[in-house]
């Protein structure tokens, strides 16, 4: 008998023992499924290894993943590691089934009764489930449900806060009653989430015991009024049935019509890009990314981190010159992994001539792919030349398809070079005028160094926007930058940025009042401009959060899309000053027409495009200093 045959026995024979009811038997199982398959993986015969792959299947199934009464948490590590094993004895129906049931239980591990971090912990807890989940559906023929497994398996976080902005208008005109509550409700929900507790402290009159089990009191109370409206708006019209679910294929494919949404992904059995297009008989197109694994992609990111520190931290030139070429090799290999099969497959894969405008396509990155800079992945020679994702196309980013749904919003399609001609000027909905710019600059931020570019990126901007709103220095608190945002269309920011790997709530922009009261995503996420178009963060490492929260995108670029803005500029790594200055003052230029109108946000993912292939003709083989920019939205 092998030691994996004997693990087994011993597993086994705990759980027979132990009566079902036991608070020990879902770890009792799970031991007992992680020996079978381990044991079905290695076994010579390839029969008895299958038939050790089903029990494991059968036992989590049974004993932990579809008993309702079991924990959330033992269910979902159940139902993975049930699917895992279905999928490696090819029962891919099977496998497909407990990644479902997976996913569903989701919502039960970010339950609205607890506070935000807590929730951010519960979905942190299961990361990497998106991509097995779309793995598995993939591998059972069905790439459309993959991509609705992976939009019900990520930014839920997200999707909720949008989801109560966007779903009213077709509620207050057929019920408007039901409008009232979800209204009142969300204000009281908004109100509450405002005071974080280490701001307000106990409630006045009890302890901090005391209070603590209050504000839980009230936050279930909450929990219980959101689960009762929602069923009574689904159940009030049959255009209701699916109020504030995930969205279906059907609702999905709409949002390829501009160009192709691809999502990518990475998974410890297989990775794929789904290509979703907005008509035809196959709405999703599989491609297979055979020379990619998630072992693979963890590899890329620790290279592209080692070189991306190395470029701003060697003290020699020649050790900055070979961190370059070192980021250089790690978008060689994105190329031939990701990128090149993928613009073939899209028909993207010889260049467009020379003059002509460049086709759209965005790129949906599931976990540790959202690390990647997909966006500049290019193979070249020492010479600066050779295939480049920034030759074939103008690519943006999207945390998930119904994200690019929500900034699209009210909006019209992307404007290409040749409509140079802005809309005319409009209001925004509430009267204010829709073409308002903020320009927020901190030079000096106490207890941070000094920001010597932001000086400069101020007076370009002002030059090219004349009118705009400026808060600089002292002037740029928290109470001051949020009141303007809410009066513009445009923010600009040119400070500090900070991503704190613990969790959404710490990523921050360094205003100048920041040790008394940090601007962070939290903060951002929780305002609503409907009027808001184009945010350019001119900041480090916006897009950068724990690989835990990656599904959730839990950064400073996609809280300002949560906040509303349709575009945002943001940052995947450090950004050399004065080139940063050069791509954000080439990028107004361009949108502004030189200065002679406001910018024209509808055009930001082709300036910014134009802006970096600039800087990267006079530094092929820099590209540590112009392809960190990324662009997020329509």
């Amino acid at each position: 008998m092998t030691h994996l045959e004997e693990a087994v026995d011993l597993a086994r024979g705990a759980v027979t023992m132990l009566p079902a009811e036991s608070t020990l038997m879902p770890a009792a199982v799970r031991t007992l499924g992680q020996a079978l398959f381990a044991l079905g993986g290695a076994h010579r015969d390839r029969k008895r290894g299958r038939a050790a792959l089903e029990e494991a299947h059968d036992e989590l199934t049974e004993r932990i993943a579809a008993r309702h009464e079991a924990r959330a948490k033992d269910r979902i590590a159940a139902a993975r590691l049930a699917g895992r094993a279905a999928g490696l004895a090819g029962n891919h129906t099977d496998a497909l089934a407990a990644f479902e049931r997976a996913v569903g239980l989701l919502p039960r591990m970010a339950p609205r009764e607890l506070l935000r971090e807590d929730r951010e912990s519960g979905l942190g807890a299961v990361a990497g489930l998106a991509a097995e989940a779309a793995g598995a559906a993939t591998a059972a023929g069905r790439p459309g449900r993959a991509l609705e497994l992976l939009e019900q398996s990520r930014a839920l976080l997200q999707s909720e806060l949008v989801g109560t902005r966007t779903a009213l208008d077709v509620l207050a005109d057929r019920e408007p009653g039901l409008a009232e509550e979800f209204i009142a409700l969300r204000s009281r929900t908004r109100a509450a989430e405002a005071l974080l507790p280490a701001t307000t402290g106990p409630t006045p009159g009890l302890g901090p015991a005391l209070s603590d089990r209050a504000d839980a009191r009230r936050r279930k109370e909450r929990a219980d009024d959101w689960t009762d409206l929602l069923t009574r708006v689904r159940r009030s019209h049959d255009d209701f049935s699916r109020f504030l679910l995930p969205p279906t294929l059907d609702e999905l494919r709409g949002q390829a019509a501009e160009g192709p949404v691809v999502t990518v992904y990475a998974g410890p059995f297989r990775s794929d890009a789904l290509v979703l297009h907005p008509e035809g008989d196959r709405p999703v197109d599989v491609v297979e990314l055979s020379g990619l694994s998630w072992d693979r992609a963890l590899d890329l990111v620790v290279r592209l981190r080692s070189a991306c520190t190395r470029i701003y931290g060697e003290p020699s030139y020649g050790g900055r010159k070979t961190a370059q070429q070192d980021l250089g090799k790690v978008l060689g290999d994105l190329w031939d992994m990701v990128a090149s099969p993928v613009l073939n497959a899209c028909g993207l894969g010889v260049p467009p001539p020379e003059g002509t405008t460049l086709p759209r396509l965005w790129w949906c990155p599931v976990g540790i792919m959202a690390f990647l800079p997909l966006h500049v992945a290019e193979r070249y020679d020492q010479t600066g030349r050779g295939p480049s994702v920034l030759d074939h196309a103008v690519t943006s980013y999207t945390s998930t398809v119904g994200a690019l749904a929500y900034v699209r919003r009210a909006t019209g399609p992307d404007e290409g070079p040749g409509v140079d001609e802005p809309p005319a000027d409009e209001p925004a909905a509430d009267g204010r005028p829709a073409d308002r710019t903020l320009i927020v600059g901190l030079p000096e931020t106490p207890g941070a160094p000094a920001l010597r570019s932001a000086e400069g990126e101020c007076e370009a901007l002002q030059r090219l926007v004349p009118d705009a709103t400026v808060l600089y220095g002292p002037d740029a608190t928290h109470v001051a930058v949020t009141e303007a945002m809410r009066h513009s269309s445009v923010a600009h920011f040119v400070c500090h940025g900070v991503s704190d790997l613990r969790g959404r709530g710490y990523s921050r922009l360094l205003l100048h009042d920041h040790q008394e009261r940090a601007f962070t995503v939290a903060d951002v996420s929780r305002l609503d401009i409907p009027h808001a178009d184009l945010a350019y963060l001119s900041a480090c490492e916006t897009t950068d959060t724990a690989p835990r929260f990656a599904d959730e995108a839990l950064h400073i670029t996609a809280a300002f899309q949560t906040a509303g803005y349709r575009s945002v500029v943001g940052s995947l790594w450090k950004v050399q000053g004065t080139l940063g200055t050069r791509i954000a003052e080439a990028f107004y230029t361009q949108l502004t027409a030189a200065g002679t109108r406001p910018p024209h946000a509808a055009g930001s993912a082709r300036a910014l495009h134009s802006a970096v292939v600039a800087v990267r003709a006079r530094h092929p083989l820099s590209p540590g200093l112009w392809a960190a920019h990324v662009h997020f939205g329509r």
